[in-house]
C-alpha cells in the first residue's frame, strides 16, 4: 500500500492470506459515525464488495466511506 489514511478515526486493520491471496481489512471502529477511508496502492489493488464480486480498486475514487462499525476489504 502507498496511502491508507483514516482521517484520524480508529480503525482495526488486518492482512488476512489464504493460499497465495492477501487482503487487507479495515473496520471502522465508531460504531456511531463513518469515516472516511483514503487507500492508494498498485494496479493489483481489488476491492471486494458486499456481494463478493472483485473489482480493481482503480474504479472507485481513492477516498470512500465506511459506515459506521462497516468494514472495507481489499485483495493484492
Amino acid at each position: 500500500m502507498k496511502v491508507l489514511d483514516t482521517a484520524g478515526k480508529p480503525a482495526i486493520v488486518s492482512i488476512l492470506e489464504n493460499g497465495d491471496k492477501k487482503f487487507l481489512v479495515i473496520v471502522n471502529m465508531d460504531y456511531k459515525h463513518s469515516m472516511q477511508l483514503t487507500l492508494l496502492g498498485d494496479d493489483n489493488l481489488k476491492r471486494i464488495l458486499k456481494d463478493g464480486s472483485i473489482v480493481p480498486a482503480r474504479v472507485y475514487d481513492t477516498t470512500l466511506d465506511v459506515g459506521a462499525g462497516d468494514i472495507a476489504v481489499y485483495m493484492f
